[in-house]
């Protein structure tokens, strides 16, 4: 009897087990857009958007970026000079730097997580995407300055200058000019899932989500060379490159004596196929958006073909952004006979508040 009764236990903390982590899977799932990378086959892998994500998806993002950048080579080398032969003991210093960015990256419909179903829902690897025109938030920028990483920190702010600069001479500095139109992206995997082409794919989806938020370039910083040859066969080209042994930091040379084969810190950008017709929206105020713009605002929330039906909807019955950015509610985009599906409503809501926020982009002369 007593034996019976300890099966039975076991079978319903079994259950509860179960259960515990299906709803965790839905309330992680009811926020994330899964999408599927071409010819991948590898179903226990699974490819989400950032979109307001549970916490703990966001603590488990801030630790695998934080220990992935631990072991890049620039981060290995400045950890070995200061004397730590275990580059890790750095993960404090990326932790503080990487999580003032989350709200950023949860929120821009541009970043990615590469989540292992098999294994209790385990992040596998994290495409971190933001505008790279956005300075850094002051205390990230402080979590290097005042450790061993200073000289990395100002490495990245002088290869984000020099590309803008390159750009447009007439700008001396990253910032508001540049806003909404290069996204920067940071890729990292974790050691036990490399070589399985997380890196490829995580890339090629959130290159699609950048062309869907209208931006014309990606842009990725390369501070080792597999990254950088990587990148290249998703046609990504070098836009400014500095080597690390010229490289001089008050008065020294912190990366002198990288290990090879890095032997330059490159920024790589690749061209984005958004055409200009598909930015348009996003020059003006939404109040000012004509039928069609509005028709273009719609396609680019997304690939399926419910945005088309929906896009050409709206423009039949002449929506102008005027009526659009009356919408403050979900049950109103659905009641007023659009045939848009509740779920997809939360999305376009969500995309009309963000347009009446923010400011009309104003593309410099390139």
């Amino acid at each position: 009897q007593r034996a019976k009764t300890v099966l039975e236990r076991t079978r319903i903390l079994s259950h509860m087990m179960r259960c515990r982590q299906m709803l965790r899977r839905a309330s992680m799932a009811r926020s994330l857009s899964v999408l599927t990378p071409k010819n991948w086959t590898k179903e226990s892998i699974e490819f989400r958007v950032l979109d307001d994500p549970p916490e703990e998806m966001r603590e488990k993002i801030i630790t695998t970026v934080a220990t992935g950048l631990c072991y890049e080579p620039t981060s290995r080398h400045l950890a070995a000079r200061a004397g730590y032969p275990d580059c890790t003991v750095l993960f404090p210093v990326w932790k503080r730097f990487i999580t003032p960015f989350m709200d950023e990256l949860c929120h821009n419909n541009m970043s990615v997580v590469a989540v292992d179903l098999e294994n209790d829902e385990e992040i596998a690897g994290v495409s971190a995407v933001r505008d790279y025109a956005k300075r850094f938030p002051r205390e990230s920028e402080t979590a290097l300055i005042t450790s061993v990483l200073a000289p990395l920190h100002w490495l990245l702010i002088k290869k984000a200058d020099a590309y803008f600069i390159q750009q447009n001479p007439s700008l001396h500095l990253a910032g508001v000019p540049h806003l909404g139109i290069a996204a920067g992206m940071w890729i990292l995997t974790k050691p036990e899932y490399k070589k399985q082409g997380l890196t490829h794919a995580m890339c090629d989806l959130s290159v699609a989500q950048m062309e869907i938020e209208g931006y014309e370039r990606a842009v990725c910083n390369a501070t080792n060379e597999h990254f950088k040859r990587a990148m290249q066969k998703h046609g990504f080209e070098v836009a400014v490159a500095r080597a690390y042994e010229s490289f001089m930091f008050q008065g020294r040379h912190p990366f002198a004596g990288m290990e090879e084969p890095h032997s330059h810190f490159s920024l790589l950008e690749k061209r984005l196929a958004t055409g200009l017709s598909k930015l348009d929206f996003k020059s003006k105020p939404i109040d000012k958006w004509t039928p069609e713009e509005v028709e273009m605002f719609i396609l680019s929330r997304g690939e399926s073909s419910c945005w088309k039906e929906y896009a050409e909807t709206l423009r039949k019955h002449h929506v102008d952004g005027q009526t659009l950015a009356v919408y403050d509610q979900v049950d109103e985009l659905i009641e007023d006979g659009y045939g848009i599906q509740k779920n997809h409503a939360r999305v376009l809501l969500k995309a009309i508040r963000k347009a009446r926020e923010r400011e009309p982009l104003h593309f410099s002369p390139m």
